[in-house]
């Protein structure tokens, strides 16, 4: 197991090096531009200015997403009732305790007859999981318990952490292609 959070690790942080460079890159083309008029040449060192702005952006953007809570906003997300779904908390609280987590990942239910489940946080100590009313109406406890079980094990590898920056990466390239790309 110690393997796979490693690989994963790695894989995060090769995935911000690559977000580190396409930002450089975009901020030394943006700073080059005014030389580009004024001169009437193009200059094709661009990487090293644009590296002194992204620097300090990108991990502000790290510290952020590391830090910051998961905020629900315009989602069908719901914090788990305690009360009505207190059978749901005692599994993941025996799976956390089987599996050595420190802290319980918050608990949301999606108001979705869709049957899924997934979880998501950049630290295992922030992280959530999520599963829907659909899949809470059909599945038997035991069932349930084998789902928040596979949850849990993308919470314990670090799958979210990569999956996050994974993710990052995905919308500011999907971005910049609807940008600069797709206009015809």
């Amino acid at each position: 197991m110690q393997e796979i959070i490693r690989k994963n690790k790695i894989k995060s942080a090769i995935a911000f090096i690559i977000l580190i460079w396409c930002f450089a890159y975009l901020f030394g083309v943006i700073i080059s531009l005014p030389y580009l008029f004024l001169h009437k040449q193009l200059i094709f060192i661009i990487f090293p200015p644009g590296l002194i702005f992204t620097l300090p952006i990108c991990f502000a953007i790290l510290f952020l997403i590391i830090n910051t809570p998961f905020r629900m906003s315009a989602s069908h997300l719901s914090e788990i009732n305690k009360f009505k779904y207190k059978y749901i908390l005692n599994i993941v609280e025996e799976i956390a305790i089987a599996s050595g987590i420190k802290e319980l990942p918050k608990i949301y239910i999606l108001n979705s007859p869709i049957l899924n489940a997934y979880s998501f946080g950049a630290k295992p100590e922030k992280s959530s999981i999520v599963i829907s009313k659909g899949l809470l109406e059909i599945l038997s406890r035991d069932e349930l318990q084998g789902v928040i079980a596979h949850e849990m094990s993308h919470i314990i590898n670090r799958d979210t952490t990569y999956i996050l920056c994974s993710g990052i990466l995905y919308v500011i390239i999907v971005c910049l292609k609807d940008k600069f790309i797709s206009k015809k």
